[in-house]
């Protein structure tokens, strides 16, 4: 009798300022209080990853799946979050987070 069965293998990644982790999928990962600072995220899977606390700044999450994602305290500074997934996502600061879409909000034009 033959059986299928899925293999899931190990991959080790280099993480921090500057990584390149387009197109990786993190789903569910804890990164809590990582430093990507600069990373290429472009198109990666982080789907419910907790990123809190984690240094994004500058980092291009363009068409990332953040979906139910913890970016509370996360620092979403000169990010690019366009075309990306923000279903469900926690966070702290919606002001810097409408920066980081290239929206600026009304608090911060001063209405």
């Amino acid at each position: 009798m033959k059986m299928k069965i899925k293999i899931i293998k190990e991959v080790e990644v280099e993480i921090g300022p500057g990584a390149d982790l387009h197109g990786a999928d993190l789903h569910g990962a804890n990164l809590s209080g990582v430093n990507l600072r600069d990373a290429n995220l472009h198109g990666a899977d982080l789907h419910g990853v907790n990123l809190h606390g984690a240094n994004l700044h500058g980092a291009d999450l363009h068409g990332v799946n953040l979906r139910d994602a913890n970016l509370r305290d996360a620092d979403l500074r000169d990010a690019n979050l366009s075309g990306a997934d923000l279903t469900g996502v926690k966070i702290t600061d919606v002001d810097q987070l409408l920066k980081s879409l290239g929206i600026e909000s009304k608090a911060s034009a001063g209405y």
